[in-house]
């Protein structure tokens, strides 16, 4: 008796692409006689892997490999269909593939009087400039940088008073004012520190006070945070709770959140039982996005607000979508605002592998992911954290590095 063996069908049109956002390679093919094949085996790089890194069922066409993870640079992946009777056909090879990210990094490097200084610092950019501010808490002085993209330093000024508040906002109107917040200590007549003084401070693009607002509730330990709209507007949470207008509103975990007209005079206070906070903010034209934080609440969530700061809608993207992370892996209460129509978050994991980047657009839908080797952590504004100039570019403030994004920002638009 003579057995015959079933040819097993050759794969046609096997296609290897490249997806950089995501770093995923994507792998589709055709064949015919399906009704013989069981099965296919998916090789990659097989002069050094023998056995197949996937087999997929005999009616499967594609296949997604996860890359962001792999120390390796070139990928060469082969597949072959496998029979019913368990032989394995003639193999096909794909193009190659290297493994590069969409997302660039560039090691920026720190003029000497920009030295990081942890917990009394903070970036803001907007389509001015960039702008650094440093605390002097020992000299009771802050002083404001203006730099380029690259941190070339352009002009610097000192004023007195400090910015090292726990929860240190700072905001720009469409003139490319900025808006902040620093105390200055009241002394006795033997300089004994007895109070502090806090105030909103306006300056305009290059960094000459123009305006500046006194709370005229006196000292407390507070927290403020504050943004402003497209109409000068703006909005800040004291959070602690003491009224713009009145004293007698202390309260722990609570926050008046007042709206104050361009020239500083109060247009509405709302009291909050809770404590909440401006963590980042942007104007998209009438609209003001802001990341807002509260420990009732214990997330971070999304804002929107027309330019009188009335609320018109909300969103909660880390409670709400779903992100397919590594095991191992945990998330982390951050989320940024990278553009008007792209946000991130991270998860991190506690060991030797970075920590991963998800980029995603106003639908929730992830369109780009990174491996970031830097140190992620949790919301402790006025520390280290990412910092975006909105126009392609996002910063890291402890690494002092810029990734450009500009086509995952082309691609949350589409």
């Amino acid at each position: 008796v003579t057995l015959s063996r079933k040819r097993v069908p050759r794969i046609n049109n096997f296609k290897v692409d490249y997806d950089p956002l995501m770093m995923e390679a994507n792998l589709s093919w055709t064949t015919s006689d399906t009704d013989i094949i069981d099965s296919f085996h998916i090789y990659c790089n097989r002069e050094r892997n023998i056995t197949p890194i996937l087999s997929t069922g005999g009616s499967v066409t594609t296949a997604t490999i996860d890359l962001i993870l792999s120390p390796t640079d070139t990928f060469v992946y082969q597949i072959a269909a496998v029979g019913k009777d368990g032989w394995e056909g003639e193999s096909v090879v794909g193009e190659p593939i290297v493994n590069t990210s969409a997302i660039t990094a560039k090691k920026l490097e720190n003029p000497e009087e920009v030295a990081i200084s942890y917990g009394n610092e903070g970036f803001h950019f907007n389509e001015f400039g960039t702008y650094y501010f440093r605390d002097y808490s020992t000299e009771e002085k802050y002083q404001i940088f203006k730099m380029t993209s690259d941190f070339v330093v352009e002009k610097s000024v000192s004023y007195p008073g400090n910015i090292n508040l726990f929860y240190f906002s700072i905001s720009s109107d469409t003139e490319g004012n900025l808006y902040f917040n620093i105390g200055q200590f009241i002394r006795d007549s033997g300089s004994a520190i007895i109070g502090e003084n806090h105030y909103i401070m306006k300056c305009d693009k290059d960094l000459n006070i123009v305006a500046q607002y006194q709370f005229p509730h006196g000292t407390g330990a507070h927290t403020f945070s504050l943004a402003v709209s497209s109409q000068g507007t703006l909005v800040l949470y004291n959070a602690n709770g003491i009224s713009l207008t009145r004293w007698d509103l202390e309260a722990d975990d609570t926050t008046i959140v007042t709206v104050l007209a361009p020239d500083f005079s109060i247009i509405s206070e709302t009291f909050y039982p809770d404590n909440r906070e401006i963590i980042q903010s942007t104007i998209n034209g009438d609209t003001v996005i802001a990341v807002i934080g509260s420990n009732a609440w214990e997330k971070i969530q999304l804002f929107y607000f027309d330019a009188s700061f009335n609320i018109i809608g909300t969103s909660n993207p880390l409670g709400d979508m779903e992100v397919p992370f590594p095991a191992d892996y945990e998330p982390v209460d951050i989320l940024n605002i990278c553009a008007p129509n792209l946000f991130m978050t991270g998860y991190r994991f506690f060991g030797n592998q970075p920590s991963i980047l998800y980029f995603f657009n106003g639908n929730l839908e992830i369109i780009a992911r990174y491996p970031f080797s830097g140190f992620l952590m949790d919301y402790l504004p006025g520390e280290e954290g990412f910092y975006s100039d909105y126009n392609g570019y996002l910063y890291t403030l402890g690494e002092r590095e810029r990734y450009s994004i500009d086509q995952v920002i082309d691609a949350a638009n589409r």
